[in-house]
C-alpha cells in the first residue's frame, strides 16, 4: 500500500520539483534582465540598444526568445500604437512581474520624455538589489523550512521504532493486522506531509 501511494505520487513530485526548479530560473532571468536593462539605459538610453545589449547576456533559452522578439519588431515597427508597449509585451506577459512592467513603462518614459533621469535610475536599481537579497532570504527560509520537516520525520520514525524495541516481546504485534494498518497509515502520511511540505 505505502509503495503504490509513493509511486502515485511520484508524478505530482516531479512536477512540483519541475515547477519550483522553472520558477527560480525565471526569478534569475527577471533579475538579470532588469539590472542589464537598467546599466545599458544608463549608458546609452536607447530601449533598442538596451535590448541588444540584454539579448548578449541571454544567448539562448526563454528569455533570448522574447528579447529577440521585442527587438525584432522595434526594428521592423510591426506595431500599430505605442512601438516599445507592444514590443514590451512578450517579455511582460512570459515573465508576470510588477518590477518588470514597472521598469519597462520608466524606459519608455525617459526615452520619450528625455532630460535627467539619472536619480530615478539609481532608485530603481537599488530596488532591484534589495528585492534580489529579499526573495534570496525567502527562498533560503524555505529550505529551512523543508529540511526540518524532513528532519522532523525522520525523529518521529525513530521514536516509534524505538519505541517498539523496548516494548517487551510478549507484547510485541508486530504480525497484527492493525499494527500493519496503522504502520502503514503512519508512513503514507509521513510521506503526505512531505509532499505538502515541499509543495507548500
Amino acid at each position: 500500500a505505502v509503495t503504490l501511494y509513493a509511486l502515485l505520487l511520484s508524478p505530482f513530485i516531479i512536477l512540483n520539483s519541475c515547477k519550483n526548479a522553472c520558477e527560480e530560473k525565471d526569478f534569475e532571468d527577471t533579475a538579470n534582465y532588469l539590472e542589464q536593462m537598467l546599466y545599458s539605459f544608463k549608458r546609452i538610453p536607447k530601449i533598442l540598444t538596451s535590448l541588444e545589449d540584454a539579448a548578449l547576456v541571454f544567448p539562448e533559452g526563454k528569455m533570448h526568445k522574447v528579447i529577440q522578439s521585442a527587438v525584432h519588431k522595434i526594428q521592423n515597427e510591426t506595431e500599430e500604437g505605442n512601438l516599445y508597449h507592444a514590443a514590451f509585451q512578450d517579455i511582460e506577459d512570459s515573465y508576470s512581474c510588477r518590477r518588470l512592467i514597472q521598469t519597462h513603462e520608466f524606459l519608455v518614459k525617459a526615452e520619450e520624455i528625455g532630460g535627467d533621469f539619472s536619480n530615478a535610475l539609481h532608485i530603481l536599481l537599488l530596488d532591484r538589489q534589495l528585492w534580489v537579497e529579499r526573495v534570496y532570504e525567502l527562498a533560503q527560509q524555505r529550505r529551512n523550512i523543508r529540511r526540518n520537516i524532513f528532519i522532523s520525520l525522520l525523529l518521529s520514525a525513530g521514536i516509534c521504532k524505538i519505541s517498539m524495541i523496548m516494548l517487551p516481546k510478549e507484547f510485541m504485534a508486530l504480525d497484527h493486522p492493525l499494527s500493519q494498518s496503522m504502520t502503514a497509515a503512519y508512513m503514507i502520511s509521513g510521506i503526505t506531509i512531505w509532499f505538502w511540505g515541499q509543495k507548500k
